[in-house]
């Protein structure tokens, strides 16, 4: 057993510069169909379990039961259900075209195998991180974002410079047929491991500063498969955040 020595590049986000997804850090990309009860999950498991494993290679097996089977694989996770059905990219540094084909093949599979021409949501999420030296900086990167205005004293008599605060941005965006929920949020991660004599390791304890970007995107209502191509639309995901992300949060 061995503790890799953990190594974060931290920066700062300057007043006045508007957020670059280039700066930060992927963590996970999950993509949702959500449809009717669809029994054909019950008996046609072992079928969508050779369609996975010949598109995404070995996978393991996580759970099975008759309403819903969850495998993983190098560097994704996947859960077919009689109701809602997800693909996680994890341990990725981008959202590349392969991963993308791969996307589009899984979905193609669920909808020849399980019958589902049509569905009632399709979403996708994603999730970024960018480090920072202390709480504090993270707090103020969001703060010269704009969106909120940074107190210089003590806010309800508790300091603004206090290692326990932290910041927490929801905007809601939603009509008929598609919604778009995006969070900036500042935390701390606390990692702490035993100390191993046997081994020779020693105990570490180590606080992780960050600032952490949600973007959750979605069509509802009657979505057709056929129609739709799941690959096209994750394109069009990723290029509506980039492109609209600095209309939301910036500082003019």
């Amino acid at each position: 057993m061995t503790l890799k020595r953990l190594r974060l590049k931290t920066c700062q986000l300057p007043q006045g510069e508007k957020l670059n997804l280039d700066d930060f850090k992927l963590v996970d990309f999950t993509v949702q169909i959500e449809h009717k009860t669809c029994f054909r999950v019950w008996d046609r498991a072992g079928a969508a379990a050779m369609a996975l494993e010949e598109i995404w290679g070995d996978l393991n097996i996580d759970q099975a039961t008759p309403a819903e089977q969850t495998y993983h694989g190098k560097a994704v996770k996947i859960t077919s259900g009689i109701r809602v059905s997800h693909i996680t990219l994890v341990k990725s540094k981008t959202v590349d075209s392969n991963s993308i084909e791969k996307i589009q093949k899984t979905v193609d599979a669920w909808r020849e195998i399980y019958e589902l021409d049509v569905i009632k949501r399709l979403s996708a999420r994603i999730k970024y991180v960018k480090y920072f030296p202390s709480i504090g900086d993270a707090n103020l990167a969001l703060h010269n974002l704009g969106m909120v205005r940074r107190p210089e004293s003590k806010v309800f008599d508790i300091s603004t410079k206090s290692e326990k605060n932290s910041s927490d941005l929801n905007i809601k965006f939603e009509d008929e047929t598609s919604f778009a929920f995006l969070k900036l949020r500042t935390e701390t991660i606390n990692i702490e491991s035993e100390e191993i004599p046997e081994f020779d390791i020693d105990g570490m304890k180590k606080s992780l500063h960050r600032l952490a970007l949600d973007f959750d995107r979605g069509i509802v209502g009657e979505v057709d498969l056929k129609k739709i191509r799941a690959g096209d639309w994750i394109k069009g995901f990723l290029h509506l955040l980039r492109r609209d992300l600095p209309k939301v949060f910036s500082h003019e």
